[in-house]
């Protein structure tokens, strides 16, 4: 049974792996969890070694491109702010939270690697901006 796949097992991993991802992408928990279960049942269908492999670097970095391209295709679909950069998000999450490169990072989001920095810094300098609002309430 070597071939069968322990999917509760594996969605298991799926979820801790890339939900907070998803999360801090469309901030939206349903969205987010919609976004999983959709990537996860595509690649069950045309790339079952990613799923199978989902620990290897290179599975781990199709699934974030797939959450990222996704996420941009339906996110007139999202409540999220139209002004929200989905690029600069996905970088600054993969680069401070997972700690990729931004080789890795430009291949996920489709972005040339100098255009990254710039938006990494812009998306930290919003996300420090609202925190301290919050917290000055």
């Amino acid at each position: 049974s070597g071939k069968n796949m322990d999917v509760s097992l594996i969605s298991k991993r799926i979820t801790t792996d890339f939900i907070n991802f998803a999360n801090f992408l469309v901030e939206d928990e349903l969205q987010a969890n919609q976004l999983i279960i959709d990537v996860f049942q595509s690649l069950l269908v045309d790339s079952p070694n990613t799923i199978r492999q989902i620990d290897l670097m290179q599975s781990k970095t199709v699934f974030f491109k797939r959450i990222f391209l996704l996420a941009t295709k339906r996110r007139n679909h999202f409540k999220i702010d139209s002004n929200l950069d989905l690029t600069g998000r996905a970088a600054f999450y993969l680069s401070y939270v997972e700690k990729m490169s931004f080789r890795d990072i430009s291949i996920i989001t489709r972005s040339f690697q100098n255009e990254l920095v710039a938006k990494i810094v812009s998306t930290r300098k919003k996300l420090l901006g609202v925190e301290v609002q919050g917290r000055a309430i």
